[in-house]
C-alpha cells in the first residue's frame, strides 16, 4: 500500500516548474536540512566542550564563580558578522525555585496561608468538551469558542 494519497482526492495544479527541477529542489532541501542538523549537533558539542572542559581546566575564575579565557589584543573574528569575540565565559547561574511543599507547610504553620495564596480561575477545556458531549453546549456554541487558523507544513513523504 502506498503512502501517497488517492490521486482522485488531490486538487492537481499545472506544474510551473519541470519535474526534474522540483526533484532537484527537494534534493537540495534534504541535503541542507541534513547538514543543518549535523552542524547544529557539532556546534553544540563544541560549545559543551568549551564550557565544561576547556573553561573549567584553563579558565580564570572571578569572584562570582564565572570562568574566563580572555583573548586580549587578539580577538577572534565571528564569521557570522556579529563582531569579534574578545573572551569566552563559563557563566555561573543559580536559579531559585520555590519549594511548594515546604512553603505550604511553613505558611500553614505560621497561619499565613490565606494571606500568601491566591485562587486563579482557569477555563477547563476538557470540561467544556464534556458539557458539549452531554448536550449542554450546542455544536455551534462550541465551534464559536475556537479560532481556527489555516497553516501549511512542508512534509516530505518518506519510505524506508
Amino acid at each position: 500500500m502506498s503512502d501517497m494519497p488517492n490521486t482522485r482526492t488531490l486538487n492537481r495544479r499545472k506544474a510551473k516548474l519541470p519535474m526534474d527541477r522540483v526533484r532537484k529542489l527537494v534534493t537540495e532541501w534534504l541535503n541542507l536540512d541534513n547538514m543543518a542538523s549535523q552542524f547544529g549537533a557539532q556546534a553544540n558539542e563544541a560549545k559543551v566542550n568549551l564550557r565544561d572542559t576547556v573553561l573549567v581546566e584553563q579558565g580564570e575564575e572571578d569572584d562570582l564563580g564565572n570562568s574566563w579565557i580572555n583573548f586580549g589584543n587578539d580577538p577572534i573574528v565571528d564569521p557570522s558578522g556579529k563582531g569579534v569575540v574578545t573572551a569566552i565565559k563559563r557563566e555561573k547561574r543559580s536559579p531559585k525555585t520555590l519549594l511548594a511543599d515546604k512553603a505550604e507547610a511553613l505558611l500553614k504553620r505560621k497561619k499565613l496561608w490565606d494571606r500568601c495564596t491566591e485562587v486563579i480561575t482557569v477555563i477547563n477545556e476538557d470540561a467544556i468538551l464534556a458539557a458539549a458531549f452531554e448536550g449542554e453546549i450546542t455544536e455551534a456554541e462550541l465551534n464559536s469558542l475556537y479560532e481556527v487558523k489555516e497553516i501549511f507544513a512542508f512534509v516530505p513523504q518518506r519510505k524506508k
